[in-house]
């Protein structure tokens, strides 16, 4: 997408609320690994099926950092993010495959 597409979806709220969702979602990751094999057949579908929308957060995420149109701590949060990316993803990707 194009820098002005980017700022057309951009806003304040919009980035801080992804920011606190997928904040949230990727620290929880360890422990809802901890609880996964408790877990029932249906609830883990669930989650497989609604993951998408957070990485569809995160790619956009991505493109306003790429645009620069974070904010300072929007950055320093996206950055924050981004480690715990990088630290859970592949127990992220054992789960989901499980």
């Amino acid at each position: 997408m194009d820098m002005l597409t980017q700022q057309s979806l951009y806003s304040r709220e919009r980035a801080d609320r992804y920011l606190d969702d997928l904040l949230e979602g990727w620290r929880s990751i360890p422990e809802l690994e901890e609880e996964w094999s408790a877990w029932d057949e249906m609830s883990k579908e669930d989650f497989a099926e609604e993951w998408p929308a957070c990485e569809s957060r995160l790619g956009q995420l991505r493109r306003w950092s790429d645009a620069g149109l974070l904010d300072v701590e929007q950055r320093q949060r996206f950055g924050e993010l981004e480690g715990y990316v990088s630290s859970y993803r592949e127990i992220l990707e054992r789960m989901l495959n499980e």
